[in-house]
């Protein structure tokens, strides 16, 4: 396996740059196609076109002028912070997570900054219930902050 070869210090640079290109190639793929978007691949998943110019949930979504910059910056010191956090990592899985972070936020930073907001696309529902449409960046914050959050957990060694 390729990522096997690879030193776990230099993926500290790698994985945030193959997620960022992951994140934008399907929503610039979602953006192309929009028109011919199916509906419902599947129960319980449906693609849909969302663009969320708030954060989380759609909080703040109607925001305009001054507010969006205060966000902006905002985002970018939690960019910074992070990646901060991934240059001093020492074990591998906290490194994992917070490139999975900085990946996704990136991603989604350069969504606002070319479009003025974040294109979700994936939603997800069971009966009649749905989650809030999202993207593979929020996908992989999520999935950096569990990796994050577990591995802290765990202790030095």
């Amino acid at each position: 396996m390729l990522l096997a070869r690879v030193h776990y210090k230099t993926l500290k640079v790698i994985l945030p740059f193959c997620c960022l290109f992951l994140d934008q190639a399907t929503k610039h793929l979602v953006l192309q196609h929009i028109s011919y978007l199916p509906k419902n691949l599947f129960s319980g998943l449906n693609l849909i076109f969302l663009q969320n110019r708030g954060i989380s949930f759609g909080i703040f979504n109607q925001s305009y002028g001054w507010h969006s910059w205060v966000l902006y910056a905002i985002i970018l010191i939690v960019i910074f912070y992070v990646i901060y956090l991934l240059y001093k990592a020492q074990k591998k899985a906290t490194m994992w997570g917070l490139s999975l972070i900085v990946g996704g936020a990136l991603g989604n930073l350069l969504d606002r900054a070319l479009y003025g907001g974040v294109i979700d696309f994936i939603d997800l529902y069971a009966y009649n219930y749905h989650w809030p449409a999202f993207n593979l960046a929020d996908s992989f914050i999520f999935i950096g902050a569990v990796i994050y959050m577990i591995d802290s957990f765990k202790g030095t060694k």
